[in-house]
């Protein structure tokens, strides 16, 4: 399964992590999945009105996988 989603800033990212039921959700997270061995999600910066490909976000994820946190 695949979740890509792109934010207007930080300050929305952050605001829907912590301030709405997603919260919750992730305080619960150990309990509906495993814990992965590997980095298993990938941020970068993007311009605006830019919509990334999954195609895209599996090879930015690649490189995080190979090379650790890097320029890509």
């Amino acid at each position: 399964a695949i979740n890509l989603s792109v934010w207007d800033g930080v300050e929305a990212l952050e605001r829907f992590v912590w301030q709405t039921v997603h919260k919750r959700f992730y305080g619960r997270r150990h309990e509906w999945f495993e814990r992965m061995n590997e980095r298993y999600f990938v941020m970068w910066w993007v311009t605006a009105g830019h919509r990334p490909t999954v195609q895209e976000a599996i090879e930015r994820l690649g490189h995080l996988q190979q090379h650790g946190p890097s320029d890509y």
